[in-house]
């Protein structure tokens, strides 16, 4: 059976097919926006816990896994978990924001994982806006660094970003600076202000703002590069991400197979 009889059969029938799982509530930053609560110990499932879950999601028929946390690399068997989920043929994501991934983590990362995408976290165009969410200095020039690694060796990087009231400004230039990293860039205008943090708001808690309220500059910004969305740098894209995904998911269907 081809991957594209796979995937019409899986929404013929009804099947599930993608699954996210949240590895850990450790986090390495701390952003002001984030549902994700530093103060929730949990309990971990063993290795022999999750190697057994992601034998039951293949035998479902699961083909896409996304892995996030917290921050997923931050999980002691971060390695263990994501390579024998690449051995069982799943197409992976990884939601990351990218602070650890240096030379080394990204080439294991390569050579053991094999993800169809890296999703890295950016929250302003310049150190002082990124570094003010995530409350952690040095962590924008950091990520960039880490970004332009993850490109070098080969690795397939997209860049999402949480709309706030501190980087609702730099919109237009975030987007040059992902165009600089040659990146493509996701923007949530909703914001993940879940769980500890209220909802309704974008931004930080002090300087409340309804969702939805999107400032003049961001919304031109954003519609400028929606209609230039045909550009070649954003057919380069897609076409790569489109290939990356039909390789990853032709080899997740021949695992699945034995």
């Amino acid at each position: 059976m081809s991957y594209s009889d796979t995937v019409k059969r899986t929404w013929n029938d009804n099947r599930l097919m993608s699954v996210l799982l949240e590895l850990t509530y450790a986090c390495n930053l701390d952003c002001t926006f984030c549902y994700n609560d530093l103060s929730l110990g949990g309990k971990r499932l063993s290795l022999a816990q999750y190697r057994e879950l992601l034998h039951d999601l293949a035998s479902l028929g699961v083909l896409n896994l996304s892995l996030t946390g917290g921050e997923p690399l931050a999980h002691p068997h971060f390695f263990e978990i994501a390579g024998h989920a690449r051995d069982l043929g799943f197409v992976i994501r990884l939601k990351t924001n990218g602070h650890a991934i240096k030379e080394a983590v990204a080439r294991r990362i390569r050579d053991e994982v094999d993800p169809f995408l890296v999703e890295v976290s950016i929250h302003g165009a310049t150190a002082d806006t990124h570094d003010r969410q995530t409350r952690v200095p040095g962590s924008f020039t950091r990520l960039l660094a880490n970004i332009r690694t993850m490109n070098s060796i080969g690795l397939r990087v997209k860049a999402n970003s949480v709309l706030t009231r501190w980087n609702e400004h730099e919109v237009e230039e975030l987007l040059a600076v992902c165009d600089d990293l040659d990146v493509a860039l996701q923007i949530d205008p909703r914001g993940e202000a879940q769980g500890r943090r209220r909802p309704e708001y974008v931004g930080h808690r002090s300087e409340p703002r309804r969702s939805g309220a999107i400032s003049a500059g961001a919304r031109g910004a954003l519609e400028a590069r929606r209609r230039s969305h045909e550009g070649p740098l954003a057919r380069r894209r897609t076409e790569n991400e489109h290939g990356g995904y039909r390789q990853a998911l032709r080899r997740g269907v021949e695992q699945h197979r034995h």
